[in-house]
């Protein structure tokens, strides 16, 4: 039986829930490549997606959906493991990242009326929406510009730098590596077609080791309008029968887990490949010797917890209450929109109120608070515990400026509104014919 393509899949809230009478979360809508590189640049395009290599698949049937797992062949990775801890991270290793990608992921695919500039919006990473919705603790730094939320994690340590890779990480990069190639891999079947190989289709640039593939994606969850970028590990060769079909419905999840029988995180696994319409995730388990014994496919909807519904609800709760709390203070005692405002997006981007958590001032700064912003270039500082948020604080000048250079390289350094590139916010205001809500 053919599986349903996760582009038609959508999931609701329980019935018991009267309180949302809508289809909580929507279904995905692609809406662009980035190409993430270690050192922060990135590209809005697919040159560093990767190409899954089941290497120990039965050759009668890859794509099993019983995920009875496979005993074939090992795969050592101890070499690939050594070679990855020699090497020192690059200098923003495990450092959360800005979401510059993101925007300009959007920026580049044009239609902004159709995700960007939709009401409501809340721009994140998809980490940041599954530790969320899983109820985990996460400290956020947000700006609220032209009524979007912009969302990312705190650097609790930016001058930390690692020395080393960890096991853990190593290990992780090299069970990709070894499962993965940077070429495409062109079938017999293909070869003998005269076709080009199915990954080659549309596909820019060559990709690296230091490169990362992410999806940036727009879901609606309730009435708010989610967009977010993951990364997503590989894609697989539908075979030579499906030659024009979507590469997205062939994208693939790769983890790496111990064969120790202890729990494996399947609420956390469905979590992050359910929001990006990941369909299925390949699972490598491993011995202590660092070789995998043992291979399994798993389908991303058939590992969906029972309450899966629940925590997508209590997420949007939580969310929605935030963005709702800023946008009463930004709409209510802050700076008002002039009489004289015409549709520009420059009239309808109103200052955030003081009076949620003013900023401490500190000795011979000749800032006042005036209860009152005159822009909108503020930085809100939210912890998310189990669904819910207590403070919200704006940082003051000196420690906003911190957050704004944190990933900076001084030699080129980037105006920015809030934690957003002011030449991003430029390009939306100049795309924006009405007011934006």
């Amino acid at each position: 039986m053919a599986r349903p393509s996760p582009q038609s899949h959508m999931s609701t809230s329980p019935a018991s829930h009267t309180a949302i009478d809508i289809d909580i979360l929507g279904p995905y809508h692609f809406i662009s490549h980035v190409s993430l590189k270690e050192d922060g640049a990135y590209n809005c395009n697919n040159a560093a997606m990767r190409y899954f290599i089941d290497k120990n698949a039965p050759s009668s049937n890859q794509n099993t959906q019983n995920s009875s797992p496979n005993t074939g062949t090992r795969t050592s990775l101890q070499d690939r493991v050594r070679r990855i801890q020699n090497r020192r991270p690059f200098r923003w290793f495990n450092h959360p990242e800005h979401l510059d990608s993101i925007v300009a992921g959007c920026l580049s695919a044009g239609h902004l009326e159709e995700h960007l500039l939709r009401s409501n919006v809340i721009l994140t990473w998809r980490g940041i929406l599954t530790r969320i919705f899983l109820g985990e603790s996460v400290t956020l730094h947000v700006s609220l510009i032209a009524g979007i939320l912009f969302m990312e994690e705190e650097d609790p340590k930016p001058k930390w730098r690692a020395r080393q890779y960890a096991l853990g990480n190593a290990i992780g990069m090299a069970f990709e590596d070894a499962y993965t190639h940077s070429d495409p891999i062109v079938t017999n079947s293909n070869a003998a077609r005269g076709t080009q190989s199915f990954y080659n289709k549309g596909r820019v640039g060559h990709t690296d080791t230091d490169t990362q593939w992410g999806n940036v994606v727009f879901r609606s969850l309730g009435d708010l309008n989610l967009i977010f970028c993951g990364e997503v590990d590989a894609v697989r060769d539908p075979g030579p029968d499906n030659i024009n079909t979507n590469l997205l419905d062939h994208r693939v999840e790769l983890k790496c887990t111990s064969s120790d029988g202890r729990k494996k995180p399947w609420p956390r696994w469905h979590m992050q490949s359910h929001l990006l319409g990941v369909p299925e995730i390949f699972i490598g388990y491993r011995n202590d010797d660092h070789d995998i014994v043992r291979t399994e496919i798993v389908y991303t909807e058939d590992i969906k917890p029972k309450k899966f519904e629940d925590d997508i609800e209590r997420g949007y709760r939580v969310l929605s209450s935030l963005r709702e709390r800023l946008s009463t203070e930004q709409q209510g005692d802050g700076m008002k929109v002039s009489d004289k405002s015409d549709s520009d997006l420059q009239n309808a981007m109103i200052g955030l109120n003081l009076s949620l958590n003013r900023p401490r001032h500190e000795p011979g700064d000749t800032t006042r608070d005036t209860g009152r912003l005159t822009s909108d270039d503020c930085i809100w500082k939210v912890t998310i515990k189990k669904w819910s948020f207590d403070a919200v604080e704006q940082l003051n000048a000196a420690d906003a400026q911190n957050v704004k250079k944190r990933r900076e390289d001084p030699s080129r350094p980037i105006e920015r509104i809030g934690i957003i590139p002011k030449a991003f916010v430029d390009a939306i205001r100049a795309s924006v014919k009405g007011d934006v809500s």
